[in-house]
């Protein structure tokens, strides 16, 4: 009869301890449940589900950081070798009704063949974070300075069959 009870508490203790290893493994597993991002900003896009399975090499979400935004315009092949990096550039968006200073970081050396045009990109500082992706602006690019310079519309500008370029003077 001690047998019995001994055996019965045994299974009952091995039981336990079972169960006892089994949440420990879970509590561990559970310390690797969470994800850090490599950078600060905010989830602009959730591709996954509570519950779901996560695999490796597989976005989970994706996380914009906007204190520094980047427009991008694309250039004829005539402007791009008088874009260089570091130029100014004026950016003034017309939804938040204002106008900022940035700065040419890429002008690409190569052509979009679908386009037939080169891209470049602008970066804005954006510390009160009024910019957000995907805005329109009109971007007004310094490709040389010129001191006392007539500046006219490049749509003023006319082309005569031999090429040559001419402008109209009106007097008064």
């Amino acid at each position: 009869e001690n047998a019995k009870i001994n055996l019965n508490s045994a299974k009952e203790q091995s039981g336990l301890n079972s169960a006892r290893a089994t949440l420990d493994a879970a509590e561990n597993s559970l310390g690797y449940t969470t994800v850090y991002a490599p950078i600060s900003g905010y989830i602009s896009t959730k591709n996954t589900n509570v519950g779901q399975m996560a695999s490796p090499g597989v976005e989970i979400f994706s996380i914009k950081n906007t204190s520094t935004v980047n427009a991008q315009l694309n250039v004829a092949e005539s402007v791009i070798p008088k874009v260089s990096v570091g130029a100014k550039a004026i950016v003034n968006v017309k939804s938040i009704d204002s106008s900022v200073e940035g700065v040419v970081t890429i002008a690409s050396p190569t052509k979009n063949p679908q386009t037939g045009m080169y891209n470049v990109s602008i970066a804005i500082e954006n510390p009160e974070d009024v910019l957000k992706d995907g805005m329109f602006a009109d971007i007004t690019l310094t490709i040389s300075d010129a001191v006392d310079a007539l500046i006219i519309p490049s749509d003023a500008i006319l082309e005569d069959e031999n090429g040559q370029k001419y402008v109209f003077v009106a007097d008064d």
